[in-house]
């Protein structure tokens, strides 16, 4: 009888663990989920207007660059801005693409000459978006 209450014991404590420890996979499965979920939240909705922005550079938008403003070029640099970027340098200045990610912060966005310029966006595909 001893042989056999052990062997009970025994087997409650490992089901007791195993209990435990898909219990835990299954909340850091879930806590998974929702950082995922408030990932692409912030990521795609960064507008807040609470649609799929198809506008942005990873969703598979692009710039047209032939129909897009230069960007700007502080006075006294010694090269225009579109040469460094084309160089593949930081001119201090963003670039047309910049436009399309989903950061907002301070100096994160494409900055152009004079009062007003053109931005061109090429959609990921027929029917991306919609009016409403």
């Amino acid at each position: 009888q001893v042989a056999a209450d052990a062997l009970a014991a025994a087997v409650a404590e490992v089901t007791a663990a195993a209990e435990k420890r898909a219990a835990a996979a299954a909340d850091a499965t879930g806590d998974v989920a929702k950082a995922v979920e408030a990932a692409m939240d912030k990521f795609f909705d960064a507008d807040r207007v609470g649609r799929f922005d198809y506008a942005l550079r990873a969703a598979g938008a692009e710039v047209v660059p032939a129909l897009t403003s230069e960007p700007y070029t502080p006075p006294g640099a010694k090269l225009p801005t579109k040469v460094w970027h084309a160089l593949g340098r930081d001119a201090g200045v963003g670039r047309a693409e910049d436009a399309l990610a989903a950061d907002d912060r301070f100096g994160s966005c494409f900055a152009f000459g004079g009062a007003a310029g053109d931005l061109t966006v090429r959609l990921p595909g027929p029917g991306a978006g919609d009016a409403g």
